[in-house]
């Protein structure tokens, strides 16, 4: 496979001009840049993340950030790449045709992602629609910029991923202390990044201006009252996105200070894109009226790769895509998105299917039954419930109930799911729905008001 890269020269150019501190450089042996840095700094192979350079060539650069290989890995992402020519190497592209394969997760297994096909006409037509509403700023903040520069999903996993389990790393502070600093010493102007992230930078750092960045943009999961006052801080303007892996980015809200906020509120459909809500029988229901969210777009994904059955299955008609969403639609035209429709557990940006809490805690011995539901929280939207059934005389705890969980995610301690909640039933489950179970367990914990 053929691999692009730029040449010295461009790189030492783009540093001067933008008076770059940092430069984020793979240390692969042999490349180019590599060896130029290393004949004039001295870099040492072996350092981690972080190297301190002075150099004639480019005086403003300071500091390396070098993205290296993890040890456990036999092969590069471009080489892992190259094991599928029929996806990747046909030069003879059109609009049409795939650009990128995102990833999402199926309900049916924690091992195996679903593989979303992005044409190369869809993502134009997001960088179209994103032009206007959602501007970037000279300098970014984001949070973990190997995400970006390290063959992502390959080379930097953590925990807050299901793809490639076995390849989990822990969540490195050094790198993240190191790049706290970074946005310290900057006058950032826009990021992009989670309620999670944003929340705690405003939580453990102080911030001279009163405001982080001018704008900064945020989304994957539904904005609550308690999330919205949780990271208004964090900039002078805040843009709220509805994106998701098969429709790309589908709604904006643009939010000033001094702005109201009604809370779920995703904005207006950004240009192109085409709403409607539909009840369980896929019949439109009207303005203000819950139901599932459907989509029509330039931006919607092309398949699953390798699933036709599962690709057909989530188009309604006319090349409406059918999501995994409830909201409405206000009749002005704002989508409002406040959870997913199905079985679904949206904890924050996190979902859960209720399979991945049941069959390892339905595995212990005195386990009689179990059901995982959703109960309300004013941060996360909802928050997980074990319900269970003990055999009579068992000892089972809540924490051991949580950790049955805990240890079915990975060998080495890091995991994915948290349980919130173990609500413990006698002889048998009522028979309720999941939600109507979730709303029986929130009462019960003090969560819901009778």
């Amino acid at each position: 496979m053929e691999k692009l890269f730029s040449t010295s020269d461009i790189i030492v150019q783009t540093v001067n001009l933008s008076q770059a501190k940092f430069l984020i450089l793979s240390n692969d042996e042999g490349s180019e840049m590599w060896e130029i840095f290393k004949r004039a700094a001295k870099l040492d192979p072996a350092n981690r993340y972080i190297a301190s350079v002075r150099m004639r060539s480019m005086p403003s650069l300071t500091t390396l950030l070098l993205t290296n290989r993890h040890a456990a890995y036999d092969v590069t992402f471009l080489d892992r790449l190259a094991n599928y020519p029929m996806e990747y190497q046909d030069r003879s592209v059109g609009p049409a045709d795939g650009a990128v394969v995102g990833t999402s997760m199926h309900p049916d297994t924690v091992a195996r992602p679903k593989l979303c096909e992005v044409s190369h006409g869809a993502l134009t037509a997001q960088a179209r629609a994103l032009d206007k509403p959602v501007p970037c700023g000279e300098k970014d903040y984001n949070p973990f910029p190997w995400y970006i520069a390290g063959s992502f999903p390959f080379d930097n996993l953590v925990g807050t991923t299901r793809i490639l389990p076995d390849m989990w790393v822990p969540l490195d502070m050094e790198l993240y202390e190191f790049n706290m600093k970074v946005k310290d010493a900057e006058r950032l102007t826009h990021a992009l990044a989670t309620v999670a992230e944003m929340s705690h930078v405003v939580e453990t750092r102080k911030s001279a201006t009163g405001k982080y960045v001018d704008t900064a943009c945020t989304g994957g999961q539904p904005i609550t009252r308690a999330v919205y006052d949780r990271i208004r801080a964090f900039s002078s303007k805040l843009y709220i996105m509805y994106f998701g892996s098969e429709p790309l980015c589908v709604s904006v809200n643009e939010i000033n200070e001094g702005d109201d906020f009604a809370p779920f509120d995703a904005g207006f459909p950004v240009e192109g894109v085409e709403i409607r809500i539909l009840d369980e029988e896929l019949r439109e229901v009207g303005a203000g009226v819950s139901g599932t969210i459907v989509i029509r777009s330039p931006t919607l994904f092309t398949r699953y790769v390798g699933e036709p059955d599962r690709t057909d299955a989530v188009w309604w008609k006319d090349g409406w895509f059918i999501s995994a969403d409830a909201g409405y639609l206000s009749p002005e035209g704002r989508v409002f998105v406040f959870g997913r429709s199905g079985d679904v557990i949206s904890r924050g940006i996190v979902l859960t299917y209720p399979a991945w809490v049941e069959k390892p805690i339905s595995s212990h011995p005195e386990v009689l039954e179990i059901m995982a539901v959703p109960v309300p929280d004013d941060i996360n939207v909802e928050n997980i419930c074990a319900c269970v059934v003990k055999k009579p005389g068992s000892d089972l705890t809540e924490t051991a109930v949580k950790q049955l969980v805990k240890d079915s995610m990975t060998s080495d301690g890091s995991y994915y799911i948290t349980v919130d909640h173990v609500m413990f039933f006698d002889e048998v489950l009522p028979k309720l729905s999941r939600k109507k179970l979730g709303q029986l367990a929130a009462v019960r914990l003090g969560l819901l008001a009778i």
